[in-house]
C-alpha cells in the first residue's frame, strides 16, 4: 500500500517547518508528501524548497492563483500519486505514529475513510481541548447523519484519509466553499454510506491561531453555512434525520448557531 500526505499552506511560515517535521519524523513515513502552496508571500516557499533539498519523497506545487483551503486541499490530493492520502493544513501538527495506524485501518477497510481523535491547541502549542472522534464512528448511519447536520462536537475534525480513487469518484471537496469544505465534504461521504473508521490514534493538534475559519466574519460564516445546508438538503431531501439535526441545532443553540462564527475545530 503505498500513501501520500496533501500539506496544504499560505502564509504559515510560523509554523510550517513544525508541521513538516511531524510528516518526516513519522513512525511510518510517506511515500510521498504533496505540499501545495497557494500564493503565499512570506518565507514559507523558501521554507518548503530546504525541505525538498533533503527529502526526495517531497514534491513541491503551487497553485495557479489563490484558490482558498478547499481549492488548495483538491489541488494537492489531485497532485498525490499514491493509492491513499491523509491531508494536514500547515499550521497543525500530526502526532508519530498516525500514518502507521491509519495505514493498517485502510488496509482492513481500503473503501472506508479514516480519522482520527484530535488535540486542539493554542498558538504557542499548548493542549486546550481533547476531542474523540471514535464515538462518531461507532456510531449507526442514522447516528451519524444526526451528529454531522447538529454539528457535534464530537463530529470529525479536518483532518481525513481515504483512497484516491475514491475521493476522485465522490467528487471531492468543493473548490467554491472558502468555509465549511470539509463538513459539505463529510455530509456527502455519509449520502453515499461511506464507511467511517477510526485509527485508534490520537492523530493530530489543530492549532489555534486565530486565523482562517475563525478569523472569518459573521455574514462570510452565515453565506457559507447556508450554502452547505442546501447542498447537502438535496442528497438528503428524502431523510428526516438531516432535518431533524439541522432544526436541533438552532433550536438548541439559538441563533448564534446560523450567524455565529464558528469554533475554533469547526463547530460550535
Amino acid at each position: 500500500m503505498s500513501i501520500s500526505v496533501a500539506l496544504i499552506n499560505y502564509n504559515n511560515e510560523k509554523y510550517l517547518s513544525e508541521a513538516i517535521d511531524s510528516i518526516v519524523n513519522q513512525t511510518r513515513v510517506p511515500d510521498e508528501v504533496v505540499i501545495s502552496d497557494d500564493g503565499s508571500t512570506d518565507q514559507s516557499i523558501e521554507i518548503i524548497r530546504s525541505y525538498v533539498d533533503r527529502f526526495p519523497f517531497i514534491k513541491f506545487v503551487q497553485t495557479p492563483k489563490n484558490l482558498g483551503a478547499a481549492g488548495n486541499r483538491d489541488f494537492a490530493i489531485r497532485h498525490c500519486t499514491s493509492d491513499f492520502f491523509i491531508n494536514l493544513d500547515s499550521d497543525d501538527r500530526f502526532t508519530p505514529e498516525v500514518i502507521e495506524a491509519t495505514e493498517k485501518a485502510l488496509s482492513i477497510c481500503p473503501d472506508s475513510v479514516v480519522i482520527s481523535s484530535f488535540d486542539v491547541m493554542s498558538d504557542s502549542g499548548d493542549t486546550l481541548l481533547h476531542v474523540d472522534t471514535s464515538e462518531f464512528c461507532q456510531a449507526s448511519h442514522r447516528r451519524q447523519i444526526f451528529m454531522l447536520s447538529s454539528r457535534h462536537r464530537l463530529m470529525p475534525g479536518n483532518q481525513f484519509a481515504m483512497s484516491k480513487d475514491l475521493y476522485l469518484r465522490l467528487g471531492g471537496l468543493c473548490p467554491s466553499l472558502r468555509l465549511y469544505e470539509d463538513w459539505d465534504f463529510f455530509l456527502r461521504l455519509t449520502q453515499k454510506g461511506i464507511a467511517w473508521k477510526h485509527s485508534g490514534k490520537t492523530g493530530f493538534s489543530y492549532r489555534k491561531s486565530g486565523t482562517g475559519l475563525s478569523s472569518s466574519g459573521q455574514l462570510k460564516h452565515l453565506k457559507y453555512r447556508t450554502r452547505v445546508i442546501l447542498r447537502n438538503f438535496i442528497g438528503f431531501k428524502s431523510n428526516p434525520i438531516y432535518v431533524s439535526g439541522i432544526v436541533f441545532s438552532n433550536f438548541r443553540k439559538g441563533l448564534k448557531y446560523l450567524f455565529g462564527k464558528a469554533s475554533p475545530i469547526g463547530y460550535n
